[in-house]
This record gives C-alpha cells, sequence and structure tokens, in this order.
C-alpha cells in the first residue's frame, strides 16, 4: 500500500497474510514512513463480502495499534485495500493484494526479472523513479544487467551492483546492504517491495520474458497509465491506449488530469527504439526529451518520463 500520513510524508507498507474463512492470520510487514523503516506483525479480520458489489470491511490488530480498511475484490487472486481510518489517526493508504502461488526458498528467484520503483529522495525531496534487470541464479545471487533513475526529470545510468539474497518459505525477501530493498514474492520473480533505507521506495519485480528484444517486441494495441503521483500537490495523471506496429512506432489517445483539469490527445505518434535486453528509448515528437523503455514481455512494458514528478507509466497488451 502507498499514501501519506496527516503531514504528506510518503508512507509505503507491504506485508504478507493467511486469509481463511475471514481470518486474517500469521501477518508480517515492512513499512517506510518517510525513509524510517521497520517491520511489523498484525492479525484481523475480513468480514462478511458483499455478492453484489464485491465490497468487504477488515479490521487489523498489528503493533502499529488498530486500523480499518474497506476491501474489494477484483478476482479470486486480487483484491483493492483502502484504509478508511480518519487521516488524524491512520495513514491514508491504498494498494493491491495479490494471492500467493507457490511455495519459497531462494530458487523463486531464478533468471531475468524488472524491478520498477518510485520513492522521495531523501537528500533534497525530489521526485524519483527507476527500473532494474536483475539477472538471479537461484542460489542467492543476483547482478545487475541495467538500470536507470529518473530524479526530477533528470536520468542517471545506475547498474545496481551484485547482492546476495534469502527467500524465506512465507516468500519474505532480503537483500544484503544497508538499504537494500525487503519485500514478499507473490509468485516465482514476482514481488513487491519497499525501501529499507532513506528513500521511501515503493516497487514491483516481475519475471522478464520473451527476449532476446527488439522493436517487433512492442506490437498490438496496448492500454497504459501512470502509476500513484509523488507530488500530490501538482500531480498529474494520464490513461493511454493506441497500437505499435512493431517497427519503431506507437500511436497514442490520453486522456490527462492535473491541477489544470482535464486534457486529451489523439494520434499522437511515438517512435521507439529496443535493444535486445529489453532497453530502449521513445520519443513523440515535441519530447524535449526521449523516454526510457523497459519490456518485461511482449505484453507488458514501463516508461519513465523526464519530467520533474518523476512520472513512469506501465503498459499492457
Amino acid at each position: 500500500m502507498t499514501g501519506a500520513i496527516g503531514s504528506g510524508t510518503r508512507f509505503v507498507d507491504v506485508g504478507q497474510f493467511a486469509l481463511s474463512n475471514g481470518s486474517i492470520t500469521n501477518g508480517t510487514c515492512d513499512i517506510n514512513q518517510g525513509g524510517t523503516f521497520w517491520t511489523c506483525n498484525f492479525s484481523g479480520n475480513l468480514a462478511a463480502v458483499n455478492a453484489q458489489t464485491g465490497r468487504g470491511e477488515a479490521t487489523i490488530q498489528s503493533n502499529n495499534g488498530t486500523s480499518h480498511e474497506a476491501v474489494y475484490v477484483v478476482s479470486a487472486g486480487e483484491l483493492v485495500m483502502e484504509q478508511i481510518d480518519p487521516i488524524t489517526d491512520a495513514p491514508l493508504l491504498v494498494g493491491p493484494v495479490l494471492q500467493q502461488i507457490g511455495t519459497f526458498n531462494n530458487s523463486s528467484l531464478s533468471g531475468l526479472s524488472v524491478l520498477y520503483y518510485q520513492d522521495i529522495h531523501s537528500g533534497d525531496g525530489l521526485d524519483q523513479s527507476g527500473v532494474v534487470i536483475l539477472s538471479c541464479d537461484g542460489s542467492g545471487n543476483c547482478t545487475g544487467v541495467a538500470g536507470d533513475e529518473d530524479l526530477a526529470g533528470t536520468f542517471t545510468t545506475k547498474v545496481p551492483q551484485p547482492v546476495t539474497y534469502t527467500i524465506a518459505s512465507n516468500g519474505a525477501w532480503t537483500n544484503s546492504g544497508s538499504s537494500a530493498p525487503a519485500g514478499f514474492l507473490v509468485s516465482q520473480n514476482k514481488a513487491i517491495f519497499v525501501g529499507t533505507g532513506s528513500n521511501s521506495i515503493f516497487g514491483m519485480m516481475e519475471p522478464q520474458t520473451g527476449g532476446p528484444f527488439s522493436n517487433a517486441s512492442i506490437a498490438g494495441t496496448y492500454a497504459g497509465g501512470s502509476l500513484t503521483p509523488l507530488d500530490y500537490v501538482n500531480a498529474n495523471n494520464e490513461v493511454d491506449v493506441g497500437p505499435a506496429n512493431g517497427l519503431g512506432v506507437l500511436t497514442l489517445n490520453d486522456d490527462a488530469s492535473g491541477s489544470g483539469g482535464l486534457d486529451q490527445s489523439f494520434g499522437t505518434i511515438v517512435n521507439y527504439s529496443i535493444a535486445a535486453d529489453g532497453r530502449g528509448t521513445a520519443e513523440a515528437q515535441g519530447d524535449q526529451a526521449p523516454a526510457i523503455v523497459y519490456v518485461i514481455s511482449p505484453t507488458k512494458f514501463v516508461v519513465m518520463l523526464p519530467k520533474t514528478d518523476a512520472k513512469m507509466l506501465v503498459f499492457q497488451h
């Protein structure tokens, strides 16, 4: 879940729990509030879900106190959860709940994965996002293949250093390093994580499949949209849809919402170029600088825009 406390400080939280017949047990979580990291344990209950709307309410007791969440069913394996306590008493949070698949150990990370994340940079409070490709050996070791960070619109190439990792039986994922991310696996090479250091990182990791890549890896009609904005005062969100021809041209229609109201555009031509490792660039006519693209699979890719709000878009076929 992502959001903020009453003062506006960013608050991010990932957790894992068992849910059976409305009872929430064996909960454990990792939290980062404005660069301060801690863990928690929790339990609770989920009241009966409305058969027509898919809505229910959960009550959670943890070492942080009691909280209440509205829960909406998306499918048998996915929920959306939103905290509904007054902002004076608890953070304002929302996020997905995904059903875990499989048993977990170090072999649950094996092969290539794409990590994408957002945070508030601790040194200056600027918005930041990033994408990394990791290659893991299934025995507790990962190396970086490619990586980029966007700090308020300025891109920096940042290929991560080799790390060691440990996966617990409940999917808990820990990494070497004082500020390395921590989180929980959902399935093979798929995880949700937060930062343990001074940056309030929240991100997703997904298996990279379908390589080696090229412009032909992006072909067909894609729908996409921006991730949760980091800058709530000057936030700008957008949703996009359009076809890619597999030859390096993507044509988009989009709806955007910001402090100035709603906006629409039609038929925007975006030229893209994808390398064999899945990293590439994309640029529309009139852009001041190209965006950076990372292909997760031929059906999904992420885009980092050179904007001061470090906006990130996710597209899916």
